[in-house]
């Protein structure tokens, strides 16, 4: 799961600075897929998907320290409590990643890309009213 948030992180951040996550749509299918495989896992939403991939079914108990009690692994509160362990990581990294980015980020592109713009688009609206008139 780190790994498909740090790939989510990276690529939401988009232009100027890489493409965009769904401009790489073999990229964004990808991790969409792999982010419900590993939700599915964490939920036992499928079961024949984790009997499949084999993943090992947690019939332990788990201790919980706030309450000093055994959360059994099998129940609903377990399954809540790591898909939503799973969801605040996702969500706390990227509100850090936006965060950081407003604090310290430069978000504005150097001259060296905004060189030549009007004249860019000055050609490109020439080119376009030439196809217009063909």
């Amino acid at each position: 799961m780190f790994t498909f948030r740090t790939f989510i992180d990276m690529f939401l951040q988009g232009r100027p600075f890489r493409e965009g996550i769904r401009e790489n749509s073999a990229l964004y299918w990808g991790l969409v897929g792999a982010s419900g495989v590993a939700f599915s896992g964490a939920t036992d939403f499928i079961p024949e998907l984790n009997r499949w991939l084999q993943v090992v079914e947690m019939d332990f108990a788990v201790s919980h320290r706030f309450f000093k009690r055994l959360i059994p692994a099998d129940s609903p509160q377990f399954k809540v409590r790591l898909t939503g362990s799973m969801i605040i990581d996702f969500a706390g990294c990227w509100v850090i990643e936006s965060v950081c980015k407003w604090l310290f980020a430069d978000l504005e592109p150097k001259t060296i890309v905004t060189r030549g713009r009007e004249r860019r688009e000055r050609r490109r609206a020439i080119e376009m009213d030439q196809k217009k008139r063909q």
